[in-house]
């Protein structure tokens, strides 16, 4: 072989290299774009499952500090209405003790006042009867005198008896009678007669009182047993 077909095949040889080097660059390339295609096909499946999955722990979280916070608030709400109520029946328990105690002081006031009238009442009725009495007293002894020397008068009984009831309804009754123990409260002395010792033997003009008030003395006479 001569030097110019060797210089021929050594171009063709390293053209031929030249171009196998080519290819196999082209082909290694074409692999790697391939390769980050699949990192970027990688990557675009799985971040947004990650993204969701996080949004959604992200938006719990907030729903969850939002229910804290709205019953945190309701509490703080109730509590304030529980205080609120505590006072309010405060107040009321205080009214109440002081309505009780007015009513019982009403209640106490009422039933002095009642009383106080009362007697006031039995007051007015007992000057009443006793400026009643007081007037008949003179008919009265009036009508004694005439029986006394008229004891068959039938008429002048009854009107004497029809005095007597009527001075006795309004609670007037008479002192002395014969027979009875001289008691200086409600008999008055005018001398002395033969007869049981301290006993009334004649009574002179007749006494009356209501009730433990005395109107007017009896004029009695007592007894005294004779020395003989």
């Amino acid at each position: 072989m001569d030097d110019k077909q060797k210089t021929n095949e050594e171009v063709k040889a390293s053209s031929f290299d030249s171009e196998k080097s080519s290819k196999n660059q082209a082909f290694e390339n074409t692999e790697e774009p391939a390769e980050g295609f699949q990192n970027v096909q990688h990557d675009n499946g799985s971040n947004p499952a990650q993204k969701q999955n996080s949004e959604a722990k992200e938006a719990s979280k907030d729903q969850t500090n939002t229910n804290n916070n709205e019953l945190s608030k309701k509490l703080e709400q109730l509590e304030t209405e529980r205080l609120t109520l505590q006072e309010k029946i405060a107040v009321l328990e205080q009214q109440h003790r002081e309505l009780e105690e007015f009513l019982l002081k009403m209640k106490h006031e009422f039933a002095l006042a009642k009383e106080a009238l009362k007697r006031d009442q039995e007051k007015k009725e007992r000057l009443l009867a006793e400026s009643m009495a007081r007037d008949l007293f003179p008919i009265l002894d009036t009508l004694d005198h005439a029986l006394e020397h008229d004891g068959e008068n039938n008429g002048l009984r009854l009107i004497r008896s029809q005095l007597v009831s009527v001075l006795e309804k309004y609670g007037v009754v008479e002192v002395g009678k014969e027979g009875e123990v001289f008691d200086p409260n409600w008999h008055e002395f005018l001398g002395y007669a033969e007869g049981p010792e301290n006993k009334i033997i004649k009574v002179v003009r007749k006494g009356y009182k209501i009730g433990d008030t005395l109107l007017r003395p009896a004029l009695v006479v007592i007894g005294k047993e004779s020395s003989c």
